[in-house]
């Protein structure tokens, strides 16, 4: 399982709703990618900070913030 899929799985279990809309798809080179589209940049900020940054489900992953939207990828 990718990363990318493992995300998706984690992101999707809460009981409060997201402050984002999430999507995934594959790029023309076959790279898993999870797309989040947050609301406003603080709140995107707060969740990447408290959410993402050192945890196990990053590990190995890549990410980047394009205004208000998140992409997260694997590395490999």
């Amino acid at each position: 399982m990718s990363h990318g899929n493992e995300i998706t799985d984690a992101l999707a279990g809460g009981t409060i709703p997201p402050p984002y809309k999430a999507s995934s798809f594959k790029n023309q080179h076959g790279k898993h990618i999870v797309r989040m589209q947050f609301n406003s940049p603080s709140e995107l900020e707060s969740f990447f900070i408290h959410e993402l940054i050192g945890s196990d489900m990053m590990e190995g992953s890549a990410s980047k913030v394009i205004g208000t939207t998140l992409l997260i990828w694997d590395r490999k």
